[in-house]
């Protein structure tokens, strides 16, 4: 009997059976939509197939507007000095020697220019600016492209020259994305 109660003392003083321990929770889903769409809008690896065929792509679609670009307008004629400001608005994590961004401005899909951005982890403010040497730009409507070598990263858009307005076009670049501003004066331009 003083066997058979001390058997009994000895289970009621062990701990009691602990719950199992939750299932770890599943890993982040990789290559989702979002991940596929930075890759290939960011990525300086970009193919050269697929980025050979987006440049085919925009000069193609800048090649159907040519007509709609050279209807005449109500503003009066006359070239414009256009001056173009890429203002570098780049995150950079760190950089390694040679690290820039290319940045090329096409005027009804001809080239005027390039800009290299070059690498930074200094942050600037206001951020650095880069100008391209000024060109003349025809009285009527045209389409300003700036495109990105290494990312295929572009921006589009179309203006009324002489516009009246101005005569400097800023051009904000990051990793994600180019945004073309407003034609805006030269003496009125402001970062």
């Amino acid at each position: 009997m003083r066997l058979a109660l001390l058997v009994a003392l000895a289970g009621c003083t062990a701990d009691p059976p602990r719950p199992p321990a939750p299932a770890p929770a599943p890993p982040e889903p990789r290559n989702t939509d979002l991940d596929r769409w930075e890759w290939e809008h960011t990525s300086p690896k970009l193919d050269r197939a697929a980025q050979r065929a987006e440049i085919d792509r925009q000069q193609a679609d800048d090649a159907r507007e040519a007509k709609r670009r050279a209807q005449p307008t109500p503003y009066g004629d006359g070239p414009t000095h256009l001056q173009v400001m890429v203002l570098d608005d780049y995150v950079w994590t760190e950089c390694h020697p040679g690290d820039h961004h290319a940045l090329e401005v096409l005027l009804d899909g001809a080239s005027r220019g390039s800009v290299d951005v070059p690498c930074t982890t200094t942050m600037q403010s206001p951020p650095r600016a880069y100008q391209l040497p000024v060109f003349e730009v025809a009285h009527g409507i045209h389409r300003i492209r700036v495109r990105e070598a290494a990312t295929g990263v572009t921006a589009v858009r179309d203006f009324v020259f002489p516009d009246g307005d101005g005569d400097t076009l800023r051009v904000w670049a990051s990793e994600r994305a180019l945004r073309i501003d407003d034609l805006s004066s030269h003496g009125e331009l402001m970062l």
